[in-house]
């Protein structure tokens, strides 16, 4: 069961936020507030930066609750299975740093 939790949260994440942020979008343009939104006297980018933020912010929200009843539910992971697990990024650095600087180089270059 402790090897579901991360998984869990990722999905709890990733789901969680992108049905929100499309909900909120759809609920706002059929009730009105989209467009005072867009007639307002701030920019564009301030409104798309404010909607990713409300839209993080509310992920972390999710995130940090599901970390919170994994820990209260199965406990904190001790030292010893974190370091008996092959896949560990402490364990494997250089599996994982490539992708992650191909990753960074590939945003950067949007």
């Amino acid at each position: 069961m402790a090897d579901l939790v991360p998984g869990l949260i990722g999905m709890a994440t990733l789901f969680g936020t992108t049905s929100m942020a499309a909900v909120m979008i759809t609920f706002e343009r059929r009730i009105g507030p989209l467009e005072r939104l867009l007639l307002a006297p701030i920019s564009l980018l301030v409104l798309i930066l404010g909607k990713i933020l409300g839209g993080s912010f509310f992920g972390l929200t999710i995130s940090l609750v599901m970390v919170f009843l994994g820990i209260v539910f199965l406990g904190a992971p001790d030292d010893k299975s974190l370091a008996s697990n092959p896949y560990h990024p402490c364990r494997r650095p250089n599996l994982f740093n490539p992708w992650l600087l191909r990753f960074g180089s590939y945003k950067g270059g949007l």
